[in-house]
């Protein structure tokens, strides 16, 4: 798999008052990773590392309080540096993020077609769905590139993608998923070949300022399961649909995209939709009746310590994942930090201002 930016700043603390487990380890620890990482890791180490050269010692002609605060400034830069240390030492040993690769996620999608009556040629054709009064048409890949489990006909099918695409690639699918320097932006000249490798069709929106994509894959055998490196136990048994990516921006796009990917399910026979969440997404792929699954036996992780019951406008409760607990962020963060200086604290709230503006914009990719 392809190492994607780094999107794992975010954590989400449980309900429970204490420091304990953050959401995106303890999914680590279920088997919930879709890679084959060990651990939820913040690998942005480099921010904390210290500036040099090491604050001087003071000598025998400083004052006392003047000593002190020398002392004081060099204990600081050292505590600093121990951390970026051990932080580093850290991303050595586990290079592959479960925050990378993201983290599985599923949701049963009702009312789904018979599988048995779609056309035989079904999989080289467009598919054509009826969402309220719009009629929506998806493109397929695989009317010149069959499609075979495993990666070897991946480079054929993004050059099939570019030549009925020309002017989506690369600067409006570049646009529609650009994320601030600190998010990572997903671009096409470095992860179109693993993209189109894990699409059958896809939906391009370019209206109304309003800019987008939705990529699915089905997995409807065994084969295209474990050739893809796609769960097969419980859950992912039976056949469902998978979205490799899908980028919004603009008002309520990206429900309406999401919209296309529940009847693409339902047209397509499918008993559910997964997909991969980054950090940043899973609080609102949640909202929209998404669980976090074990990926070995295909079943729901709880995750109730995690959430509280919210009221909706419309006066409904909802079940929501917590706030997003940003450790970078003093402002948004619930719970104090230790040794946390004014300067760091302000560096922090600009590094996050900046991050809040492109934040529930790029969900996954896989």
């Amino acid at each position: 798999m392809a190492q994607l930016p780094n999107l794992s700043q975010l954590r989400v603390a449980d309900n429970t008052g204490n420091t304990g487990v953050k959401l995106f380890q303890y999914l680590a620890e279920q088997r919930a990773n879709k890679g084959d990482c060990v651990r939820h890791v913040d690998d942005n180490y480099k921010e904390g590392k210290p500036d040099p050269p090491r604050p001087p010692a003071p000598d025998a002609h400083d004052s006392d309080a003047k000593a002190a605060t020398m002392t004081e400034r060099r204990r600081q830069w050292d505590a600093k540096k121990a951390q970026y240390d051990a932080d580093a030492n850290d991303y050595q040993l586990y290079k592959v993020d479960c925050g990378v690769d993201g983290y599985l996620m599923y949701k049963k999608i009702p009312d789904a077609a018979d599988a048995s009556t779609l056309a035989a040629d079904y999989l080289e054709q467009p598919l054509q769905l009826t969402i309220g009064e719009e009629v929506v048409k998806l493109e397929t890949l695989n009317k010149n590139t069959p499609r075979i489990p495993g990666s070897a006909n991946d480079a054929r099918r993004k050059r099939d993608f570019e030549d009925a695409n020309g002017d989506w690639v690369p600067d409006r699918f570049d646009n529609a998923c650009f994320r601030s320097d600190e998010l990572g932006s997903i671009e096409w000249s470095g992860y179109g070949k693993e993209l189109a490798g894990a699409t059958d069709w896809y939906y391009l929106h370019d209206q109304e300022q309003k800019r987008g994509h939705l990529f699915l894959q089905l997995f409807d055998s065994q084969e295209m399961k474990v050739g893809k490196h796609m769960p097969t136990d419980g859950d992912f048994a039976g056949r469902y649909l998978y979205i490799g990516l899908v980028c919004a921006k603009g008002s309520g796009l990206a429900k309406d995209l999401m919209s296309i990917a529940y009847a693409a399910s339902r047209a397509l026979g499918c008993d559910g939709i997964a997909l991969a969440t980054m950090t940043n997404s899973a609080g609102f792929y949640f909202s929209q009746g998404f669980q976090f699954m074990d990926k070995v036996d295909g079943s729901p992780i709880d995750v109730a310590r995690y959430t509280e019951q919210r009221m909706l406008p419309n006066g409904r409760p909802r079940t929501m994942l917590l706030e997003n607990y940003d450790p970078d962020d003093p402002r948004a963060q619930k719970r104090a930090r230790d040794d946390a200086d004014a300067a760091a604290l302000e560096r922090a709230g600009r590094r996050a201002s900046q991050r809040r503006r492109t934040l529930a914009r790029l969900s996954y990719f896989a």
